[in-house]
């Protein structure tokens, strides 16, 4: 008697493919800890460090943008941001369509506090990928 086979659910995404998944989460986990690690020696979250980045890479963010590119809740951005502002590490300014709009802007020390961050995660991050293949998965 032989095994029965396996049904795939795609082509892509075998059923076996679950394992990938939980590998891909098991990754993310790892690097998450290992990088509030590092950042915690310069008094940064991941979380923190994530919103300054989004804030370089687009300056003059309205709160609903933050939350939309960290994938986090209004609630959430509104912490983070109350936080950075206390530490000095951005600022806010009235919308300019909307007196109700918050735009939130990184700071001179916002971003010398997130050029140490990154320089820290560059030099010492290590993350090297654990996922089998989904070469390995489909013999």
């Amino acid at each position: 008697m032989h095994e029965p086979r396996r049904e795939q659910v795609s082509p892509l995404f075998p059923v076996d493919g679950f394992r990938v998944l939980d590998s891909m989460l098991t990754n993310a986990r790892r690097v998450s800890r290992e990088l509030n690690t590092i950042l915690a020696e310069i008094g940064l979250r991941e979380d923190s460090w994530r919103t300054l980045l989004a804030l370089e890479a687009r300056p003059g963010m309205l709160m609903s943008d933050i939350a939309e590119a960290l994938t986090v809740s209004n609630a959430t951005v509104t912490r983070l941001v109350n936080d950075l502002v206390d530490e000095g590490s951005v600022y806010r300014k009235p919308g300019p369509d909307d007196g109700r709009s918050i735009v939130v802007h990184l700071s001179r020390q916002g971003r010398q506090r997130l050029a140490r961050a990154n320089a820290l995660i560059e030099g010492r991050l290590d993350f090297t990928p654990i996922a089998p293949s989904f070469h390995t998965l489909s013999r």
